[in-house]
């Protein structure tokens, strides 16, 4: 010690001053090595573990942390030097990453759009409904830029095709480059919507950070004072894919023949989409003028600027829930434009029954490539093929600050990989450049292992809705012989109770996620003022369980298992893939004397039987928690569907609101009566108000476990070519926001 003493003393100013730096680097160095491994072994191998559609990634951190400043939406352009022509891109090393901001920052995107709100304790911050569009950015320049991908394609200059107030997309990093094909995959007919929402096209779209509605379709929307006009302004000079003309009569068209007509045409819909509604009622649309539409609805509809981002996954990739559709094209097939002998005709020589499902078929994208579109990228082929192909739009609407026709990648190609095991091996390959559907958190470790060999970048994006990755819909409409169990509160509160959240999120979420209820995170204005409901039901209690369910189902048979009526009590579990989490939840109902059984279907029949009656527990995701008003299908039996606690209930809804007969009716309990009356209330209600109707809804399906779920609120992993520029550190992926749209693809470009 005394000859440390004598050395340190011994040093000049200077001496001192270059250990103390030295110092202090080794200190930044050990920290980010440390964070960047975010605490995990890089060898690790984690074991094989499936999941659901919506259980493919988990958002950042925890919501309810302290207040942050979410990280600015773009930076400057650094060159602007106008795009070049690229060869096939290769590999580059990925670039240091900055830590994604906190989860807190997030939790004010509400299902209207809102800005930050008090962000205390309480967590109930009022936010503000955008009834007049945000600032836009605009950009006068001389002349519009196209990629060199059209060049001689025979098309009207690009000045023509591009309106004359586009789009203006901010890039994240820097102006980039034209070429390239951007390669993903998908699984099959039912995930079309892996196009759709990597190619937004609504009125209005969601920025980022989940923070504001901004405009995209729309130039600009304002609402009067009482939530029940919005008029919405067209950009100037838009046009279809195939080159006509975009305007109002598109909108007419959709409202007139694709929705609430009178009389209803139920050939064409069996019940029209959420932006036609407010509360039981449907709305009006008028063309003012060919670039001016007025949206009249005789409630308040406060969630207008959300309703109208357009739906992106209808199956099929079907148009017919957005706000417009072409009516050029598809008024050729339609009876009421050219008669019916000679629709008629039409769908005859094609094969079909009748006009109405012929023109029905036309509106899908997947399967009618011919049909003009409007997004970035348009197809080429149908989705039946084993690569599904798009090319650039040529009369896309959009462009970067300098004026360059976006997108900057001219094409998109996604591969039918149904095997999502294997869609992990060829992230971490290196063989898709873009992707976060079907991608596995717990595969993490294997991604990061692999990021400079396979030249990827392994993002951890955020999440505001999915509170529950995988939860479990008790069916209260149940037939069986168990009915009457599913429907005893205190019977799901004990299986809530009796499942190990801490092992399952260590397995199969490597410790990242959360124990979670189905209320909104901690600091949106519908979550529960008192904070237990963020996590209510979720302790891990066997001697409580037990206690409870002795009192409901005492008797037991030889191997120990509960018995009902004299009857073994077995549940099956109904999913559309197999994963560890249900394995490890049966296996902790096991322990409670609760016998149960997986039943894995394909997706397709899980839509069909979770609608059945005679289904017990059906299990899925629950990703849209944040935005109530505007989806709540997944939180509240309003409408008939496979992720349902009560299509009965369900049915009875829809038949007191809007006197259709959509399935078998039963008539619910006070409790859910009320629940739907809250619901009812708060559509319509102003912001303050419908908070608080929100917030009652959320407390009574947490207290009634209507919906069990298990953890959420980790990161959702992206993995992404790390030659692939203006790719965001930070987007809110959930599936109300649209992602991955959130991230803005068409700006997305490979580095030379």
């Amino acid at each position: 010690m005394n000859s440390l003493s004598a050395w340190f003393r011994s040093l000049s100013t200077k001496q001192i001053i270059v250990y103390l730096v030295l110092v202090a680097v080794a200190i930044y160095v050990v920290w980010y090595v440390i964070d960047a491994l975010e605490g995990l072994d890089p060898n690790f191998t984690p074991p094989s573990s499936g999941s659901n559609e919506s259980q493919n990634a988990l958002g950042n951190k925890s919501f309810g942390e302290k207040e942050e400043t979410p990280e600015p939406e773009a930076k400057k352009a650094e060159s602007k030097e106008a795009p070049a022509a690229n060869a096939a891109p290769a590999a580059a090393a990925p670039a240091k990453q900055p830590a994604a901001p906190q989860a807190a920052a997030q939790v004010k995107a509400t299902a209207v759009a809102v800005t930050k709100g008090d962000g205390g304790k309480k967590g109930v911050g009022a936010g503000a409904i955008q009834l007049k569009a945000p600032a836009a950015t605009a950009v006068t320049p001389a002349r519009f830029k196209q990629s060199p991908f059209l060049d001689g394609k025979g098309l009207p200059d690009v000045d023509d095709r591009v309106p004359s107030d586009p789009l203006v997309i901010e890039v994240f990093d820097e102006i980039g480059a034209y070429g390239g094909t951007m390669r993903r995959v998908f699984t099959g007919a039912r995930d079309t919507c892996n196009y759709t929402r990597l190619a937004r096209s609504g009125l209005t779209r969601w920025s980022h950070d989940g923070f504001e509605a901004r405009g995209n379709i729309a130039a600009s929307w304002e609402a009067d004072a009482t939530g029940r006009s919005w008029t919405v302004t067209l950009r100037e000079g838009m046009h279809w894919s195939d080159g006509e003309p975009f305007d109002a009569d598109d909108f007419v068209y959709a409202y007139e023949y694709m929705g609430k007509v009178d009389p209803f045409n139920d050939e064409l819909r069996g019940s029209p989409p959420a932006w036609m509604r407010s509360g039981s009622e449907f709305a009006s649309v008028a063309k003012v003028d060919d670039l001016t539409v007025r949206f009249i609805y005789p409630n308040p509809n406060y969630n207008f600027p959300l309703l109208v981002s357009g739906n992106s996954c209808a199956h099929g990739s079907s148009s017919k829930n957005e706000t417009y559709l072409p009516e050029h094209f598809l008024s050729q097939y339609h009876a009421g434009k050219v008669g019916e002998a000679a629709a008629s005709k039409a769908a005859t020589d094609a094969g079909f029954e009748s006009w109405a499902v012929l023109h029905n078929l036309k509106t899908k994208e997947a399967s009618t490539p011919e049909l003009p579109s409007m997004r970035p990228w348009i197809p080429v082929n149908d989705s039946s093929s084993l690569v599904w192909k798009f090319e650039r739009n040529p009369y896309y609407y959009g462009v970067d600050s300098d004026g360059h026709q976006l997108p900057y990648i001219d094409k998109v190609e996604m591969t039918l990989t149904e095997d999502r095991e294997l869609i992990q091996v060829q992230a971490a390959a290196g063989a898709i450049d873009f992707q976060y559907r079907h991608i596995r958190t717990d595969q993490y470790p294997t991604f990061k292992a692999n990021e400079e060999k396979s030249g990827i970048r392994v993002l951890r994006w955020g999440t505001a809705g999915t509170t529950a990755e995988t939860s479990y819909w008790i069916n209260q409409n149940n037939d069986g012989p168990f009915g009457d169990l599913l429907r005893n509160q205190q019977f799901r509160q004990a299986l809530a109770i009796s499942i190990d959240r801490d092992r399952i999120n260590e397995i199969s979420y490597l410790g990242l996620a959360q124990k979670r209820s189905v209320a909104p995170p901690w600091g949106h204005p519908h979550a529960p003022e008192d904070e237990a409901y963020q996590s209510k039901w979720t302790q891990y209690d066997v001697a409580e369980a037990n206690k409870m369910l002795d009192a409901i189902v005492p008797d037991k048979d030889a191997d120990g298992f509960r018995t009902y009526n004299g009857e073994k009590i077995n549940l099956i579990v109904l999913a559309a893939s197999a994963g560890d989490n249900a394995e490890m939840m049966i296996e902790d109902w096991k322990a409670v004397g609760i016998s149960s059984k997986l039943d894995v279907v394909s997706r397709a029949t899980f839509e069909t039987r979770a609608k059945e009656f005679s289904t017990e527990v059906n299990q899925w995701g629950l990703d849209t928690a944040c935005c109530l008003w505007s989806d709540a299908n997944k939180q509240l039996p309003v409408n008939i569907g496979s992720v349902n606690w009560g299509n009965g209930y369900a049915a009875w809804w829809i038949k007191k609101n809007t006197g259709a007969d959509v399935g078998t009716i039963v008539e619910p309990p006070d409790n859910v009566k009320e629940i739907f009356k809250h619901y009812e209330d708060g559509l319509t209600s102003p912001p303050e108000q419908g908070n608080i109707h929100a917030r009652a809804i959320y407390e009574e399906i947490v207290d009634q476990q209507y919906i069990i779920p298990l953890v959420g609120l980790g990161p959702r992993v992206a993995v992404v070519n790390a030659n692939m520029g203006n790719v965001p550190e930070f987007a809110v992926m959930d599936w109300p926001f649209r992602g991955p749209s959130t991230a803005y693809p068409e700006q997305f470009y490979f580095k030379k």
